[in-house]
């Protein structure tokens, strides 16, 4: 009589780093933003059909300096990640003050400073990479007030393309997959996706940027499928 057949888990990883959106702020549905509803996707498909582990090193409020710190401290640690998935930058695009003043949080060259370094990180510890564009706002741009009328700071959406076409750009040149997810979102001005603040996702907008990622990763990025 044989032995029974023993069940041995093939693990695989996918590890997540980014800012409020990648960490899933204002998801009311509780289901931990886009991160958490491509965790379910995973979990629906049969060809996806490992024990997938989501590891999300998100930080609210991060900008890509900042997201680059998360980076090295995870480098390093623990097994290498099956895909890293990148989606930062929202913060970096903040311009403090009235109409008269530009100045972002982070300047274009830090960005892609930052940026630079995540990738030679990625490469160096050859892990694969897909990097996320940034969703965009809701309308041409958001601004903050204070409570006495003033605006705070504001986020333009002119200057979130600036930020995607050279991401996608430095990415080109590092043959590193960038998605691009803004044209899903300037159909209808963002209109139905954003949550009352215009940047931050609501719950459809979170599931939308999963189904894009989803979709990506499918048909774009091998060896996360379990072969039976």
């Amino acid at each position: 009589m044989s032995s029974p057949r023993r069940y041995i888990p093939k693990y695989k990883t996918l590890t997540f780093f980014g800012d409020s959106i990648t960490v899933g702020a204002f998801d009311k549905e509780g289901m931990l933003g886009w991160v958490g509803r491509l965790s379910g996707m995973f979990a629906k498909n049969s060809r996806y059909n490992a024990e997938y582990i989501f590891q999300n090193n998100a930080t609210c409020g991060n900008t890509t300096a900042d997201t680059l710190a998360d980076v090295k401290s995870s480098a390093g640690k623990g097994l290498p990640p099956n895909l890293v998935i990148v989606q930062s930058g929202l913060n970096d695009t903040i311009i403090f003050g009235g109409t008269d003043r530009k100045r972002c949080k982070l300047s274009h060259t830090q960005r892609m400073q930052a940026w630079a370094c995540i990738l030679n990180i990625a490469a160096k510890k050859k892990w694969p990479v897909l990097v996320v564009g940034l969703p965009g706002v809701q309308g041409d741009k958001v601004e903050i007030e204070t409570k006495d009328g003033k605006t705070a700071y504001r986020i333009e959406m002119k200057e979130i393309v600036k930020y995607n076409d050279a991401l996608g750009g430095l990415c080109a040149k590092r043959d590193v997959p960038f998605l691009d997810v803004a044209p899903e979102w300037r159909k209808n001005e963002g209109k139905g996706l954003f949550a009352t603040d215009g940047f931050h996702l609501n719950s459809r907008g979170h599931q939308l940027l999963a189904r894009e990622v989803f979709k990506y990763i499918d048909q774009e990025v091998p060896g996360l499928k379990h072969d039976l």
